[in-house]
């Protein structure tokens, strides 16, 4: 088992994937301030599991030209879930951000937050037929409301829910990581029509 360090080494290569897009592992080693050693055999790690992949070389200012790496890739997928009218939209793409299918439940409005839990589950395995279950990374439910990331609660009062463990409870159905944010919401770069 990894230790800490590990760990952290690890979200680092992606958090700083995520914010610049393609980095060498020696930058990401100048950046982060963590060795070498610990960026190389996560980022190693990383490229077994698919998360990540090597695009090429950069210009070398002595020595071996840097391999340059960033996220993508098939071997995980994430689903984003969301509402409109009366149907429920599913996107499922891959790590690169491309669609890979898409699923639409007309006339599917729940009428309590069990019944949307099992609704997105629904539609959620129905677009992974054919994929491993550890394939998903994530799923990202857009839906009205507000969600307090300290008290896992989510309250809407256009679905009159009042508090609701929704991440807990999902995460349990769907197997996978569930992120939660505060942030204010952005158009997202996938439509779901």
């Amino acid at each position: 088992m990894r230790g800490r360090a590990f760990s952290n080494s690890r979200s680092a290569v992606i958090s700083l994937l995520l914010e610049q897009g393609v980095l060498s592992r020696a930058a990401i080693a100048r950046l982060t301030g963590l060795s070498r050693a610990a960026i190389s055999l996560s980022v190693t790690e990383l490229i077994d599991e698919g998360l990540v992949r090597e695009i090429g070389t950069s210009d070398s200012t002595g020595g071996r030209k840097p391999v340059l790496i960033r996220l993508g890739g098939d071997a995980k997928l994430v689903v984003g879930v969301g509402y409109e009218g009366n149907a429920c939209h599913f996107v499922l793409v891959n790590l690169d951000g491309e669609v890979i299918n898409r699923l639409v439940m007309p006339d599917s409005l729940p009428q309590n937050p069990r019944q949307i839990v099992a609704m997105v589950s629904r539609g959620v395995w129905t677009l992974l037929i054919g994929y491993p279950p550890k394939t998903l990374l994530g799923v990202g439910v857009a839906l009205s409301g507000q969600f307090n990331a300290l008290t896992d609660m989510f309250a809407s009062l256009i679905w009159k829910i009042e508090k609701y463990p929704f991440a807990a409870f999902s995460k349990k159905r769907w197997m996978c990581r569930s992120l939660s944010s505060t942030m204010p919401m952005r158009r997202a770069s996938v439509s779901f029509g």
